[in-house]
């Protein structure tokens, strides 16, 4: 496995963006885990800045970049090379200049997948509203703005161009940036550290990435979450670790005994076992999880991403259902037998 190590500034706008659109879900997640987040007062600047701010554009990118799947996804066409450090102010030239190539890549590895489409060049613009309009996880915000990357491209560069720049500016003026870029640049002086938390990390989640091209990053936004973990087409993984995944969570290996208390407390809540359980019978959208379970979608939303942060719950490969994470079970029943008799 060869990983190409480099940083994108890009990926701590992914990062503040959800924060600011889910935080409570973000703490929750690693309270169950053990650990107790404190937001820095950058990032709260961040969130209440962005929170405050009522253009369309701002709102359309912040929903894009924070409902992770899709922000990965149109953004990885652009991977980073070895020691790589790309800026947002790059990032804004390289959208103008390449959003063709980003949006063909994007369509091609997500959009067509995610609506089970060969290609959208025969249907009608209401065929194609009433197909994204079908994807029912993903907000009313989320489905518009994708109907304009397929529809009307020169208004979603004109959108994603304002909103980012936007972003950008925000992400200066809390100085999340001087918090987070020297941090970056210690990190990638030490390869051999983050080298080795990412072994830790890949055995800890069991990614299937042996013989595939790996791209891996970090950031220091959310220092304790990944935001990674991208299959792509044709280019390869994306990881992008928490910094403190790499300098204090996966530092050393993690013992099987403290691997399966981690197991244990994802699956200690009756709600996450019903959803195990669920998904036991297949594949399922979020919202169907949400109706089954009669709760509601912030609820649930936890219940699943602390199900994720404990490898048991993934992506299907059309980003549309989710579905047990079989490799990952097994080897929770292998060894927490293993752990009970030997």
């Amino acid at each position: 496995m060869k990983a190409k190590l480099g940083y994108r500034e890009l990926y701590e706008l992914f990062a503040a963006s959800y924060f600011t659109k889910s935080g409570s879900l973000v703490t929750k997640k690693l309270k169950t885990f053990g650990i107790e987040f404190r937001p820095s007062e950058e990032l709260i600047s961040f969130r209440d800045k962005l929170l405050s701010n009522q253009s369309v554009s701002v709102k359309v990118v912040l929903s894009f970049l924070s409902e992770l799947s899709t922000g990965r996804c149109f953004f990885f066409a652009r991977p980073h090379e070895n020691d790589e450090i790309i800026e947002l102010e790059q990032e804004i030239d390289y959208i103008e200049k390449n959003f063709q190539t980003l949006l063909s890549v994007f369509k091609k590895n997500y959009l067509l997948n995610l609506l089970h489409l060969e290609s959208l060049e025969d249907l009608s613009t209401a065929d194609v509203e009433k197909a994204i309009h079908s994807i029912k996880d993903a907000t009313k915000l989320t489905r518009w703005f994708l109907i304009q990357l397929a529809l009307f491209p020169d208004t979603a560069l004109d959108l994603l161009l304002s909103g980012i720049e936007t972003l950008i500016k925000t992400y200066v003026s809390s100085k999340l940036r001087n918090v987070n870029l020297p941090v970056a640049k210690r990190l990638l002086k030490k390869k051999q550290i983050v080298f080795e938390a990412f072994e830790n990390y890949a055995e800890y989640y069991s990614l299937p990435i042996k013989g595939k091209n790996v791209f891996l990053s970090f950031q220091n936004s959310l220092p304790h979450n990944s935001f990674g973990n991208v299959d792509i087409p044709e280019m390869g993984w994306l990881v992008i670790m928490g910094t403190s995944e790499i300098t204090e969570d996966f530092a050393y290996q993690v013992s099987m005994e403290s691997w399966l208390n981690d197991c244990l407390k994802a699956l200690s809540d009756d709600n996450r076992s019903k959803i195990i359980k669920i998904l036991s019978k297949g594949p399922r959208e979020q919202r169907e999880i949400v109706s089954l379970l009669n709760l509601g979608k912030s609820t649930v939303s936890h219940h699943i991403g602390v199900l994720r942060g404990a490898g048991f719950v993934v992506d299907t490969p059309d980003h549309r259902h989710l579905q047990l994470n079989k490799e990952r079970i097994e080897k929770f029943l292998k060894e927490f037998k293993r752990y009970i008799y030997d």
